[in-house]
């Protein structure tokens, strides 16, 4: 080190042993970005920007709200700032009903206004274990605003409305983070919470007692933190015998490939 800083006018600021360990951290951390406890990592990836793609060779990035996302190393969201208030609301919650409807022009929830919504079958009793995630600049919100005093809780039918921030104009993956909440739960509600439940805005369960009582009817195998199950709702058959023409197309190959997929999980959830 001498003769370079006197040839080439060079002047380590680290030392040998800390450059081993940095480099060293550095392919461990993109061989293994989030191993099996976060802990172990090193330093490495923690040095690149959380947008570098060719410094992170491939090491994915997360939402800061996700489950997922690594401690030192995860990307802002509108879901950044409300996390702290669903699981405040959610508190008290041991199973969570929500949904997501975060389109800039909405007017309505469908779940919320359909005639279904009074049976108390279709949600839980506490108005705040039923959450529904918007934008704050639809025009629903700003008239619930209107009506609300202030600082209280948005309700709309069963939902309570949390507000999200949703910037006018699309960022990359902006569909993909619009569904964080469905993709990865648990950073959003309560402690106390065992169970959080799914549906779109145009979505009710006829009975949701029912729903809880099939998921308890599959426990989770022992030393597993949590699962994800799907549900796939069926027609209900009329209680009375009719006749109906019925002209029927063709699926689209597109509605043959889902509907194989949903045999295919259907024959993976019930052991077949």
């Amino acid at each position: 080190t001498v003769r370079a800083k006197a040839v080439l006018g060079f002047e380590t600021h680290v030392s040998l042993q800390e450059g081993l360990v940095q480099l060293l951290s550095w392919h461990y951390d993109r061989a293994f970005p989030y191993g099996p406890d976060q802990k172990q990592l090193l330093q490495g990836i923690s040095s690149c920007s959380a947008y570098d793609k060719e410094c992170l060779h491939g090491a994915p990035v997360f939402p800061c709200a996700a489950a997922c996302a690594h401690e030192t190393q995860c990307t802002t969201s509108y879901y950044d700032d409300v996390t702290a208030v669903t699981m405040d609301l959610t508190d008290a919650c041991e199973t969570v009903l929500y949904t997501v409807a975060l389109d800039h022009d909405l007017m309505e929830i469908p779940s919320a206004v359909s005639h279904l919504a009074k049976d108390k079958r279709t949600h839980f009793k506490s108005q705040l274990c039923n959450i529904a995630f918007v934008s704050e600049n639809s025009p629903l919100v700003r008239r619930l605003k209107q009506q609300t005093q202030k600082g209280g809780a948005l309700k709309h039918g069963f939902w309570t409305l949390v507000p999200l921030p949703i910037p006018s104009f699309s960022i990359g993956d902006e569909h993909i983070l619009s569904l964080l909440p469905k993709l990865s739960p648990s950073g959003f509600f309560g402690a106390t919470t065992k169970r959080a439940i799914y549906c779109d805005p145009n979505v009710i369960f006829t009975n949701l007692a029912t729903i809880l009582e099939e998921a308890q009817m599959k426990p989770l195998q022992e030393g597993t933190q949590g699962g994800t199950a799907l549900l796939i709702g069926h027609k209900q058959q009329p209680q009375h015998k009719t006749t109906t023409i019925v002209n029927q197309e063709k699926p689209t190959m597109q509605e043959s490939i889902q509907a194989a997929a949903y045999r295919m999980i259907r024959i993976g959830m019930i052991d077949q």
